[in-house]
């Protein structure tokens, strides 16, 4: 099974070279003039997939959640990863794959605690949450 070693909010992500490059990571505190507000996310990821698990389409389902439970992305977004196998890469070995997940038009209806998931076959691998505020920002 894939797993995650890192599922960040981000202002701005991008990958070069196998690499994760990223603008303003990190963040719990979304402060907003109102709400409800819709805004664009990124998320930097890096799923670490098993040498079992490649050369084949690898189906992922990130989901935006309130503090409830509710799922706000109907259907969840579905990104698709497949590794293959260099031929310099030493049987069984693990490979890293960053990703940059980007969601436009995430409709935050009210202030509260918000997380967004990420899960494989049903299991969720990695959570990052958040909060917004409604206030002048500091």
């Amino acid at each position: 099974m894939p797993r995650v070693d890192c599922f960040l909010t981000a202002d701005a992500a991008q990958v070069a070279e196998g690499k994760l490059y990223v603008l303003g990571g990190g963040w719990e505190r979304l402060t907003v003039q109102q709400v409800p507000v819709t805004r664009t996310v990124e998320l930097a990821t890096r799923i670490i997939v098993a040498w079992t698990e490649t050369n084949r389409p690898l189906q992922f389902a990130l989901q935006l959640v309130t503090e409830d439970g509710e799922a706000l992305l109907n259907p969840a977004a579905t990104p698709s990863v497949t590794v293959g196998r260099p031929v310099h890469l030493r049987e069984g070995s693990d490979q890293a794959v960053p990703l940059v997940l980007k969601v436009n038009g995430v409709a935050l209806k009210q202030a509260g605690r918000y997380a967004f998931t990420l899960s494989y076959e049903d299991e969720e691998l990695a959570r990052t949450a958040f909060e917004v505020v409604v206030g002048k920002r500091r």
